[in-house]
Order: C-alpha cells, then structure tokens, then sequence
C-alpha cells in the first residue's frame, strides 16, 4: 500500500468515526432532551399543586382576618354603646 492509498483509507476511516461520534451525540442529546422535559413536566406540576395549596392557606388566612376584625368592631361598637 502507497502513501495516498494509505492517507485515503485514514481519511475513510476518519469519516466512519466521525460520523459515528456524530450519531452517537444525536442519541445522547435526545436522551437527554427527553430528560429535561421530564423533568420540566414533573416541576411544572409540583408548583401548579403548590399554587393551589397556597393561594387555598392565604385565602383562608384572609377569611380570619375578615372575621377577626368584625368581631372587633362589634366589641368596640358595643364598648362604646
């Protein structure tokens, strides 16, 4: 074998591995992707359940404020009466 018919053979084999490696990162970007969005599935529904949960303890916390400070009016309206 003469040096261009091994420096094509290199170049043939380079490309076999390149386009290996180039397959090899498309699967491993894909994988990946299919994780993120997994995960980015899976946050989003935590903090939808925390938005409820949150806004059901500060619209319960405002209902006690509403009541607590009617009773106080009325004690106060009946103080001053």
């Amino acid at each position: 074998m003469d040096g261009k018919e091994m420096e094509k053979e290199i170049k043939r084999y380079l490309g076999i591995l390149a386009e290996d490696f180039q397959n090899r990162l498309g699967l491993a970007i894909d994988g990946l992707t299919g994780k993120i969005e997994a995960v980015e599935k899976r946050l989003t529904g935590k903090i939808e359940v925390t938005d409820k949960k949150l806004s059901s303890k500060i619209d319960s916390l405002r209902d006690e404020l509403i009541a607590h400070r009617d009773n106080t009016e009325v004690h106060a309206q009946r103080a001053k009466g």
